[in-house]
């Protein structure tokens, strides 16, 4: 009888021990602790901005001031803040050592809107630690104001050593040999030889509405008549321009979006040259947004 009780409390025993030691085995496979980051938040006092806004952009009056505050538990290192325009890339706006052995950091960034541009800018702001972790937060600005008017532009022959493309955005003439900029080739030039086809697309996914009924150039003054003309007109959207004669006056809607933001333009063709050869060809236009 001893024996079989001693059996029977030496089982109970070895049994405690292997259910002690699945429990303790458990406990030490769990996840492993997140690595701490830094924390960005904005101050929201009065003249600050801290929330994604609309503003007026009317140049050098449409100044930006952000208050950023970054707190961490480990040192900080350094801080970036950059600006994005239209996802054409980010450009840096400030750069600073955070003073050594600091957990706590304010600074005031500014900056100012091209008064050129209206649309979407994003502000990234980045803070790093001496364990080289980094973190982000980011705030989005939306610059309104009266429509720009560019006058005496040029597409040129895509056949020909000029360049073939446009960015109806910057302002800009680029190449089409350029594999970097196909997301801003809004304009395209379609000829194909030394004759200038007298025709566009576009190699982005902007769309065109060619002489739109009843739209005139006045009428258009403002970005909500833009888009409405447009919108009103949608049917007849299509990523291909033809039949650009010459004639004065021809007008084209344009519907551009990039990174999210969508832009309208209107355009205005007001000459085409056919030299001899392709290098001095070329579509003559103003345009408005």
């Amino acid at each position: 009888m001893k024996k079989l009780i001693y059996s029977t409390l030496g089982l109970m025993i070895t049994a405690s021990m292997i259910l002690m030691g699945c429990g303790g085995g458990s406990g030490g496979g769990g996840s492993t602790p997140e690595t701490p980051k830094p924390t960005i938040t904005f101050l929201n006092t009065a003249g600050y901005i801290s929330t994604n806004v609309s503003r007026l952009n009317t140049g050098a009056t449409a100044n930006l001031l952000f208050g950023m505050v970054v707190t961490s538990t480990i040192d900080l290192k350094s801080i970036t803040v950059t600006r994005n325009y239209e996802g054409s890339g980010e450009v840096v706006i400030l750069t600073k050592n955070v003073p050594s052995n600091s957990k706590n950091f304010q600074i005031d960034v500014m900056d100012t809107l091209n008064a050129a541009l209206k649309g979407k800018y994003v502000y990234s702001f980045k803070a790093t630690d001496n364990d080289a972790t980094t973190n982000s937060n980011s705030l989005e600005i939306t610059a309104t104001g009266a429509l720009l008017e560019v006058a005496d532009q040029k597409i040129y022959n895509n056949f020909g050593t000029g360049f073939g493309g446009y960015d109806l955005i910057n302002g800009e003439n680029i190449s089409n040999a350029d594999a970097s900029n196909v997301a801003r080739r809004d304009i395209r030039d379609n000829s194909s030889s030394s004759v200038i086809s007298k025709s566009w697309t576009s190699s982005n996914g902007t769309t065109f509405i060619k002489d739109p009924p009843t739209i005139t150039w006045d009428q258009m003054d403002s970005e909500a008549k833009l888009k409405s003309a447009f919108d009103l007109n949608a049917g007849s959207a299509s990523a291909n321009v033809t039949g650009l004669d010459g004639v004065t006056g021809t007008l084209i809607l344009a519907k551009v979006t990039r990174a999210s933001s969508t832009r309208y333009f209107m355009i205005r063709v007001t000459g085409i040259v056919d030299a001899a050869g392709a290098n001095g060809d070329y579509v003559l236009f103003d345009y408005k947004f």
